[in-house]
């Protein structure tokens, strides 16, 4: 399992992390991901913020599931929801990836994706506790807008303990933009890099440990950059912890526990800079996270 930091945003910085993104649900992001662990899989991730004393808070839920089709290629869906004030936008997309082998331990992924997104304001804002006028001509305009087609590029170049991966994010932003975004920020670019160390005789740590460092890059258009690192531990291959930091703030935690082999859920806990205290409200944000893989289970496999 490689560790993958991308904080992403289909508009502005900070309005769509998800930390599931980090081990679990890399495809979300990165269409090369699709079917990198040869079996098929499901994810399901639900991020609400933990401040119910205001009114219009972000909230957002994540579909997605992969499988390869063949030895070298693989196919994935993802399907995005976040409701944010009056506003609520979705996004569907598919990954396709192919692999190959440059050496022995070496594997290089390149992924294509292409999908819809599209924005609506609320139709009874007042229900959301916002004050306006449901009349407006232009919440009208602003519902009638088309989907915007958008795609990206991706590779992932892995060892056994290392990855690197890159992302070239709404590859078609030149060519087609919706205009209500128009003065939006935008992604420019993503990187991310990772290291793994598996200790089988640790001393003070536990036999069959696991020690991951990972770190990630995202370049916006207009607010700059987005610089993130963590450290992940496994102790015996069950019960995982993680902190993740970045440039704008945020601390995150993260508990994953396996409930067999096939099903693992995930709890994360972020707090801190302008993404719990302007999006999210001030207690932080709480994300939960449910990965299922078919694939053949130990007993099966003997």
């Amino acid at each position: 399992m490689f560790g993958l930091l991308f904080i992403h945003s289909n508009s502005q910085a900070q309005l769509s992390q998800y930390n599931s993104s980090i081990f679990f649900n890399k495809i979300q992001f990165n269409p090369s991901q699709a079917g990198i662990l040869n079996h098929a899989r499901v994810n399901l991730t639900v991020k609400t913020p933990l401040d119910n004393s205001q009114p219009g808070l972000s909230s957002e839920y994540n579909v997605t599931g992969d499988m390869p089709i063949s030895e070298t290629a693989a196919i994935g869906v993802t399907f995005q929801q976040q409701k944010s004030g009056i506003l609520k936008s979705g996004h569907f997309g598919f990954a396709y990836a192919y692999g190959m082998k440059i050496k022995e331990n070496l594997n290089l992924r390149l992924g294509i994706g292409a999908g819809l997104k599209n924005k609506r304001v609320t139709a009874d804002i007042n229900s959301a506790g916002i004050i306006g006028d449901e009349g407006d001509p232009a919440l009208f305009a602003y519902n009638n807008s088309t989907p915007v087609f958008n795609s990206k590029l991706s590779f992932s170049l892995y060892t056994k303990s290392f990855e690197i991966q890159g992302v070239l994010p709404d590859a078609t932003s030149k060519i087609q933009r919706n205009t209500n975004e128009s003065l939006l920020d935008q992604e420019a670019g993503q990187f991310a890099v990772a290291y793994t160390k598996e200790i089988k005789n640790g001393g003070f740590l536990p036999d069959n440990s696991v020690v991951k460092v990972h770190a990630g890059f995202l370049k916006y258009k207009q607010t700059g950059s987005i610089i993130s690192a963590g450290l992940l531990f496994t102790a015996n291959h069950f019960i995982s912890a993680s902190c993740v930091y970045n440039s704008q703030g945020i601390i995150s935690a993260w508990l994953n526990i396996p409930l067999e082999d096939k099903l693992n859920i995930s709890f994360y806990y972020s707090t801190g800079g302008v993404y719990s205290r302007s999006i999210y409200g001030g207690a932080g944000v709480a994300e939960l996270h449910f990965s299922y893989s078919f694939k053949k289970s130990k007993h099966e496999e003997k």
